[in-house]
């Protein structure tokens, strides 16, 4: 019979968690920092609209201007590609 012992697993749990939380942390940062400077600004205030908010685990990247769908969809000839997809693809050419 084969016994195997494994110590240590709590504790690599909580780092290995830790590291997670860091690196979602840290790429929420980043999305909102590209999102803002992907904003076309006229007068600011779509700019200033992005916020980060925390539920519970969840982190979301959101900006709640009232004509920001706009702006995503292109009308703006500052951000004609709009403002998520250029984010998102920058985002992802990153390493982490």
């Amino acid at each position: 019979m084969l016994d195997i012992k494994v110590s240590g697993y709590a504790r690599a749990r909580k780092g290995v968690d830790k590291k997670i939380k860091q690196l979602i942390e840290r790429i929420s940062d980043d999305v909102l920092v590209v999102a803002r400077s992907k904003t076309p600004i006229r007068l600011g205030r779509a700019r200033r609209g992005w916020r980060k908010i925390r539920r519970g685990r969840d982190i979301s990247v959101a900006n709640t201007v009232p004509y920001i769908d706009l702006l995503e969809a292109g009308s703006s000839k500052q951000a004609p590609r709009g403002i998520l997809k250029p984010t998102i693809t920058e985002i992802t050419r990153r390493r982490y």
